[in-house]
C-alpha cells in the first residue's frame, strides 16, 4: 500500500523503484567499495511497464483523491545478462569494473553490475530488448597495502593497469544471454589510474 498526499493539480507518473543488489562487502571488518554503484535500481510504471512511454499519466485537479493506481511488477518477464571481460592482449580476467547495459531505444531504462575478482559479471532483471554493454573503469587490481584506520574503514583495491571502455550490443529475448566475452585494450600507456585508497585518506 501507498499513499501520496499535498500533490498540487496536474498530470503525473507512478513509478516504483526497486533496490535489487548491493555490490560492497565487508572483508575481515573492511568494506570494499569496489564496484559500489554499478547496480542500478529497477523501475516500474504504472500500471506495468520498465518503460517510461508505457506509463499511464495521472491528472489531478484541485482536491481531487485518486485510488486503485495500481503497479504490477513483472519480474518472470526480465532475464539476465552475464559474461566476462578479459584483456584483449591475453585474455587474463580482468577483476574490475563496471558493466551498464543501457536500452536501446529507452535511455532511462540502465541495469548494471559490477564485475567480480574472477572478471565475471551478472546484470539481474533485465526486460527482453535491445541494449547497449558498456564497461567502464576496468582494470587488474591487488589488495591494498594500506591499513585502513577507524571505525567504519574503508579500502580500495591498487590499480595496477587500467583500460579502455569496452562496448557491444547485446539482444535480450526469451532467455537468459550467457557466455558474453568482453575484451579490453589496455589504456594508452597501461598506466595505473588514481589511487581510490589515497582520496579516502
Amino acid at each position: 500500500q501507498y499513499r501520496i498526499a499535498g500533490l498540487a493539480p496536474g498530470e503525473y507518473v507512478v513509478k516504483a523503484t526497486l533496490t535489487v543488489h548491493t555490490s560492497f562487502a565487508m572483508q575481515r571488518g573492511v568494506m570494499n567499495m569496489a564496484g559500489l554503484g554499478a547496480d542500478k535500481p529497477l523501475v516500474a510504471y504504472a500500471p506495468g511497464s520498465f518503460h517510461k512511454s508505457g506509463a499511464k499519466a495521472l491528472t489531478l485537479a484541485a482536491g481531487q483523491e485518486q485510488s486503485g493506481e495500481d503497479i504490477t511488477i513483472n519480474l518472470t518477464g526480465t532475464h539476465s545478462v552475464s559474461g566476462r571481460v578479459v584483456s584483449a592482449e591475453d585474455g587474463h580476467a580482468i577483476n574490475s569494473g563496471s558493466v551498464e547495459l543501457t536500452d536501446a531505444s529507452d535511455k532511462d531504462l540502465v541495469r548494471g553490475a559490477a564485475v567480480d575478482a574472477s572478471g565475471n559479471f551478472t546484470v539481474g532483471f533485465v526486460p527482453a530488448g535491445t541494449y547497449n554493454l558498456a564497461v567502464t573503469g576496468g582494470a587488474d587490481t591487488e589488495p591494498s597495502k594500506n591499513r585502513p584506520t577507524g571505525i567504519v574503514r574503508f579500502t580500495m583495491p591498487e590499480i595496477v593497469r587500467s583500460y579502455e571502455d569496452g562496448k557491444q550490443s547485446v539482444v535480450v529475448g526469451d532467455t537468459d544471454v550467457v557466455g558474453l566475452n568482453v575484451a579490453l585494450q589496455p589504456s594508452k600507456g597501461g598506466k595505473p589510474g588514481v589511487n581510490m585508497n589515497d582520496l579516502l585518506k
